[in-house]
Parts: structure tokens; C-alpha cells; sequence
């Protein structure tokens, strides 16, 4: 995450400001999965269909990232996220769209195609994606390593990480666990029995994915 970082910035104090807006975004996001089918037919997505949400304000106090239309089957995307996380959360949205349910599998699909984007933002997204997710594993389990870890960490990726954590305390709502439960019992109810505890299941398939391939053949 620190070379990509440094890669983009040049500078390590520096945070990352993605250039894209939507609609290149969703372009790279297309293309990023038909690159990826090149390798992977399973990933090929047939019928792209890609919005920026309607309803972003009630997503982002809901705190949710964006979801799938039911009925339209459109990838629904929260614009109001902080860009840098804009990439991973389309992709995440378009794994759903090709077929996997999982909210661990469309976590890990959505780091995978991001770190082998051919777009330098897309790889950031992938990487501090999926380094946020380690972290906070490292401090459910209160490992002592977490904050020699987070020493390592650039300057410029905390504050991005800053950038989200001002962004979901600036929406903020009481309900909000209210929203977070009727999820979590909806995923259930549809044959994902972790819930939404899932979207943390992906960080098992990371590993499992290094130890039998090796971490670089993400790249």
C-alpha cells in the first residue's frame, strides 16, 4: 500500500486525490473487470449497469456504501463516499451484478480486481481497502504488533483514512444499528448465515489466497 501510495504521490505526507469522476470511474470499473476476464471468464460482466445512487444522503446515514437494485438490477453507488473509496465499493457492487452473493466473496473479488486495474487510483482503493480490514482484525484480536504496524503505515494513507472516518461520524445517526440489524437479519434470511459479520469473512479468503498463490500474483 505504501509504494502504491508513493507511486501516486510522490510524496509520503501527501493524501491521495483521485481525478475521476463518475462516469470514468464506472468506465475504468467496466474495463477493469474485462481485463480481468481476459484471465477469469467467471468475471465477465455482460450487462454493465452502473449509477450513482439517488439516494446517497439517506445511504451515507444509513451507513452503507451502495447496494444492488432488486428490480433493476443497476449497481446503485453512494457518490458522496470519499473518492478514494469509490472504486473498490463499484466493484464490490458489480461482483454482485455478475453472480456472487457473498458479501465476503464481492469484498474479496472487489480488492482483486482493483489491485489489477490497469488504473493506478483503482490499485490504491484495492490496497488500503483491504489494509483497513487487516488492521481492524489485528485490533479485535488486540494483537500487539498493531501499533508498530501502523507506524509503518504513510502519513498521507492515514489521512485518507482520516478522510472516511470524518465522513461516516459527519453522518452519523442513531438509527443507524437499527439499518445495520435488518440487514444483517435480510442476508441472513437469504442463505448468507454469517450476516453481515460477511464482510469481514473476505480478509479469511485474502489469506488463503496468499498462502497458495503468493501475494504478488494479486499484482
Amino acid at each position: 500500500t505504501n509504494i502504491q501510495h508513493i507511486k501516486i504521490t510522490g510524496d509520503s505526507l501527501k493524501k491521495v486525490e483521485s481525478p475521476h469522476d463518475e462516469t470514468e470511474m464506472f468506465r475504468i470499473a467496466i474495463s477493469s473487470y474485462e481485463h480481468m476476464a481476459n484471465s477469469y471468464p467467471f468475471l465477465k460482466y455482460d450487462y454493465p449497469s452502473l449509477k450513482n445512487s439517488l439516494l446517497r444522503v439517506p445511504l451515507s446515514y444509513m451507513g452503507f456504501g451502495g447496494y444492488l437494485n432488486p428490480f433493476s438490477h443497476e449497481a446503485q453507488i453512494n457518490g458522496m463516499l470519499p473518492r478514494y473509496n469509490l472504486p473498490t465499493t463499484t466493484l464490490h457492487e458489480i461482483s454482485h451484478q455478475i453472480g456472487f452473493a457473498a458479501e465476503s466473496e464481492a469484498n474479496f473479488i472487489g480488492v482483486w480486481v482493483s489491485i489489477q486495474s490497469p488504473d493506478d487510483y483503482f490499485v490504491y482503493s484495492g490496497y488500503t481497502y483491504a489494509l483497513k480490514y487487516l488492521m481492524q482484525s489485528l485490533e479485535r484480536y488486540k494483537s500487539t504488533q498493531l501499533e508498530k504496524l501502523w507506524s509503518q503505515v504513510n502519513p498521507g494513507i492515514l489521512e485518507n483514512y482520516r478522510e472516511s472516518k470524518d465522513f461516516w461520524e459527519e453522518h452519523e445517526n442513531p438509527a443507524e444499528p437499527l439499518f445495520k440489524l435488518f440487514y444483517d437479519r435480510f442476508l441472513r434470511l437469504n442463505q448468507q448465515i454469517d450476516g453481515i459479520e460477511g464482510y469481514n469473512r473476505f480478509i479469511d479468503l485474502l489469506i488463503n489466497y496468499e498462502e497458495v498463490y503468493g501475494v504478488t500474483s494479486m499484482m
